[in-house]
């Protein structure tokens, strides 16, 4: 059997304490790097998952594009929640919405749609006049993965907590360069909506 396809840990390792200097991999990671609340995080995901739908773009990896459905949108769909609740956290601290008891439970869940609910009315109020088309995208969009997995467990196990398969609101098929434009342009639009909430808190300190 070749050794360099199947191997066993015949050496003692740990996988918190890699050896090496800073310029001899790229795959290397300094975890003091990791982290950067909601907006920084979020941002990390979305680049995993884009970096899986390269390389199956170039023909770089072997799996087929079947079993690399659910941790990709996995990756996006997580990627989009933390976007969300940060964008919902920036929008209260600023007082562009007032905080409510309920906003604790939301930012504590998974409920992309809530999260949403709570978000869309500030974004509408500060361009009134803005044309909805956008706005109203963005949630077809973020219907269709709260379809997928409203919970956040759908895309990550075989079953789900009450028993039923995970599948049954699976699309049938979907191309996965497609749903990373989608994404591409969504999480534009909230990164924007973003910058002009920050914008807009140093313009009026």
């Amino acid at each position: 059997m070749d050794n360099d396809n199947f191997l066993w840990p015949n050496v003692r390792r740990s996988l918190f304490d890699m050896e090496g200097s800073s310029k001899d991999s790229y795959t290397k990671c300094f975890t003091d790097h990791a982290g950067f609340g909601y907006a920084g995080v979020s941002l990390y995901y979305k680049e995993a998952a884009d970096i899986i739908v390269k390389a199956k773009e170039m023909g770089i990896d072997r799996c087929y594009p079947d079993g690399l459905f659910m941790p990709v949108v996995y990756l996006y769909r997580h990627s989009l929640e933390l976007k969300l609740k940060s964008l919902l956290n920036q929008i209260i601290i600023y007082g562009y919405i007032e905080k409510v008891q309920e906003d604790d439970k939301i930012l504590g869940g998974h409920n992309i749609i809530k999260l949403w609910n709570r978000i869309k009315p500030a974004l509408i109020e500060q361009e009134p006049k803005v044309d909805k088309k956008s706005l109203n995208n963005v949630e077809f969009l973020l219907s269709d993965f709260h379809k997928v997995d409203k919970s956040g467990q759908a895309l990550r196990y075989s079953t789900l907590k009450n028993g039923n398969d995970v599948k049954e609101n699976y699309p049938k098929i979907i191309r996965l360069e497609l749903i990373k434009k989608a994404f591409d342009e969504m999480y534009n639009l909230l990164e924007g909506c973003s910058i002009h909430f920050e914008e807009l808190s140093q313009f009026y300190e």
